[in-house]
């Protein structure tokens, strides 16, 4: 087929129309593309700035934890000066039930034996 005018023209005309149809398909890509990232980047900030909040709150239970973790043990260590005490007052009643003890043998030891009864026969 012989290179007329008419077809170059129709050429041109075709790879014009190709130009601008693939050249306006980039343009939209371009602005598709941008709009994603800024959407995409917003996004992120907004996941960040969660991130954050949920960190700070974390850090928060942190220390309420540790503050939990302090005030156990100071009731633990109330418990052990309670339980001493405890053992300290169960061996003085121990002392106290053993001088009763010898209190009562001195008493009878004073008292003398007991005196006999005389039967009148």
């Amino acid at each position: 087929m012989p290179m007329t005018p008419d077809v170059i023209g129709a050429l041109i005309s075709i790879i014009g129309a190709a130009a601008i149809i693939f050249g306006g398909q980039f343009a939209l890509m371009n602005r598709l593309e941008s709009r994603l990232t800024t959407h995409m980047n917003l996004r992120f900030d907004h996941v960040d700035k969660r991130f954050d909040q949920v960190d700070k709150r974390f850090e928060q239970v942190d220390k309420r934890f540790e503050q939990v973790d302090k005030q156990f043990e100071q009731v633990n260590q109330q418990f052990a000066q309670v339980h001493q005490e405890f053992v300290q007052v169960h061996q003085q009643l121990d002392a106290v039930k053993a001088d009763i003890v010898t209190l009562k043998v001195s008493v009878a030891r004073l008292e003398g034996p007991p005196p006999r009864l005389i039967s009148v026969r």
